[in-house]
């Protein structure tokens, strides 16, 4: 958690221009990864050499995320047109730029049936369900208040799901 925060801490600095951060080289020892200064040195240039949001996503966020082993839990830049609207259908659908979830077969097909409004954001049936983490990337000359925004609103979309209902105790 420290380490996700000192990132985000860095990259804001980045976007504000502001080093707030004291002894943000030090983020190092937060990690346990042998080679932790070459990775950071690679995130660092990728974060001065990005300077759109398209950048942002495909060069820093992917060293941010690590080796992802389990790529069908993961997309992005999808309208969440399937969802149930929060509000009086005035606002666009949700559209993160990166989300997590679960994999549609991992939950049972009727489940998936009866809750498809709250918890299958695209009618393409191979992306990630149950949305349950949700991302909105800036680029240098993006506002933090405005990725901020949209990910609330991304991340309110994934809070109304009623699995609760629905979960058995196996014995």
């Amino acid at each position: 958690m420290a380490t996700s925060i000192r990132m985000v801490e860095y990259l804001r600095s980045r976007i504000t221009g502001r080093r707030s951060i004291k002894g943000w080289h030090n983020v190092g020892l937060l990690f346990h990864h042998p080679n932790f200064q070459e990775k950071f040195s690679d995130f660092r240039q990728a974060d001065t050499d990005a300077f759109k949001e398209d950048q942002v996503m495909k060069s820093v966020i992917p060293i941010i995320e690590g080796k992802i082993t389990g790529t069908k839990c993961v997309s992005g830049n999808i309208l969440f047109t399937n969802l149930e609207h929060l509000t009086d259908s005035t606002l666009v659908p949700g559209n993160p730029d990166l989300y997590y979830g679960a994999r549609p077969e991992q939950l049972n097909r009727r489940v998936r049936s009866e809750l498809s409004d709250r918890i299958v954001p695209s009618t393409q049936h191979d992306l990630p369900i149950v949305p349950n983490f949700f991302l909105a990337a800036k680029g240098p000359d993006g506002s933090i208040a405005v990725a901020a925004r949209q990910a609330s609103y991304d991340g309110a979309l994934g809070a109304i799901i009623p699995l609760h209902r629905y979960i058995t105790v196996v014995r």
